[in-house]
């Protein structure tokens, strides 16, 4: 990959996923093999998508975790992890021990010799990556890391700006965070863009009516209730208290209607409590943190799937959703747009706006027959884009590719 001589190359120049073949047969080895390129995974390993990538990049290459969380429990029990003591890091302090980890992780990379360096989140492990030095370096932008952080201050847009300029390449999932990337300094013709999603994953998650209806038994929900569910986190950015204050506009025009408030968060207490002050309690159920098959079982037997995200990448439980025949309501952001065509795979409604949330979820709950019309085209939509054997080939030849120009310029 030859970088182009300036950064304001357009869109179409994006490396994106389009019709390629499958990935090799999986193999679950410890032990690295010479013949197959070594990563090193640096992350936190807490993310769903952690174990996502890891399981999958595991078929092809042999990988090592490098990690400054003592408790990465979204690493497959078979890939090798390495802990790098090093104090607690937390988003904006003590970024001091970042020259630190820095210096520590290319110690550990010297020793373990990889290939190639897969640094996640520009913010953190990206940064470290870009400090230490170690080429070449893929990094996973992953969403707020260049949406929402570099706006809290210029020190921090600075951070992002380094670790982004000092990549060779970056991978993401959708145009809006390609666009973020090159206005803050990225090369368009090193950005790869593909779903970090397997559609085929999601359609072996599929359950019967049978299941699906003695499920609805268990959590007290009868056959003519609608369920609208939310399965974003509890946090600000997530903003689940819109879908909150839009219930009781909701009940009062269609009664028969059930909330399922899935996952947990620094903001559940707060949703709880604007739950029981507008005595809709009785309608509304909190799951709880929930494993991710648990979360696929209970979008099945939901009728309508809410977003209220504020910022958004390319969501995969929007994906999950669309897979699962549920119809979806969410934010107009760039990255929903880029799934959701409204009235036709989805509804759209404004960021924030709970009043016309719930307008949106009365009148989809009063129309079956909309409702089978959106979730058809929107599982159109995941199986013709999301495709992982189809899309995963680009991400593996830009990894093959980077490796090949280290060995070359070795010579």
């Amino acid at each position: 990959m030859r970088p182009s001589k300036s950064n304001t190359s357009t869109l179409t120049e994006y490396h994106e996923a389009s019709s390629m073949s499958g990935l090799l047969d999986p193999t679950q080895h410890n032990a690295l093999k010479k013949d197959r390129l070594h990563l090193a995974y640096l992350t936190e390993g807490n993310s769903y998508y952690d174990r996502f990538f890891l399981q999958r990049l595991s078929e092809r290459y042999d990988i090592t975790v490098l990690t400054f969380n003592l408790d990465p429990y979204e690493i497959p029990d078979h890939i090798r992890t390495i802990t790098i003591r090093c104090g607690p890091f937390r988003v904006p302090r003590s970024w001091v021990l970042a020259w630190l980890r820095a210096y520590l992780l290319r110690k550990k990379l010297d020793r373990i010799r990889p290939n190639i360096v897969v640094s996640n989140w520009a913010l953190a492990y990206g940064f470290y990556a870009a400090l230490s030095g170690f080429k070449p370096n893929i990094l996973f932008v992953w969403g707020s890391d260049v949406l929402v952080w570099p706006d809290k201050s210029r020190f921090l847009e600075s951070v992002v700006r380094y670790a982004i300029q000092k990549a060779d390449a970056m991978l993401m999932d959708c145009k809006a965070l390609a666009t973020r990337c090159i206005r803050l300094g990225a090369l368009s013709n090193k950005i790869l863009i593909l779903p970090w999603f397997d559609v085929r994953d999601v359609l072996k998650q599929r359950i019967s009516q049978e299941d699906k209806t003695r499920l609805r038994e268990e959590l007290g929900i009868c056959n003519d209730e609608i369920v609208v569910v939310s399965t974003r986190s509890h946090s600000p950015l997530y903003s689940v208290r819109t879908l909150v204050e839009a219930i009781p506009k909701v009940l009062s025009a269609a009664p028969d209607t059930r909330f399922l408030i899935v996952g947990d968060g620094p903001e559940t207490s707060l949703l709880k409590d604007m739950v029981q002050r507008s005595k809709v309690g009785p309608r509304t159920v909190f799951t709880g943190r929930v494993e991710r098959p648990s979360v696929l079982r209970l979008l099945q037997v939901s009728d309508i799937y809410v977003s209220t995200s504020l910022s958004d990448g390319t969501s995969s439980s929007l994906l999950e959703a669309m897979t699962l025949g549920v119809p979806v309501i969410v934010t107009d952001l760039p990255a929903n747009r880029e799934w959701v065509v409204h009235g036709s795979s989805g509804t759209l409604f404004p960021p924030g706006d709970s009043v016309a949330l719930s307008k949106t979820i009365t009148d989809l709950a009063g129309n079956e027959a909309r409702r089978h019309c959106l979730a058809r085209e929107a599982l159109d939509t995941v199986i013709a884009k999301a495709d992982w054997e189809r899309n995963s080939k680009l991400l593996y030849e830009t990894m093959e590719a980077l490796t090949g120009e280290r060995s070359r310029k070795a010579l």
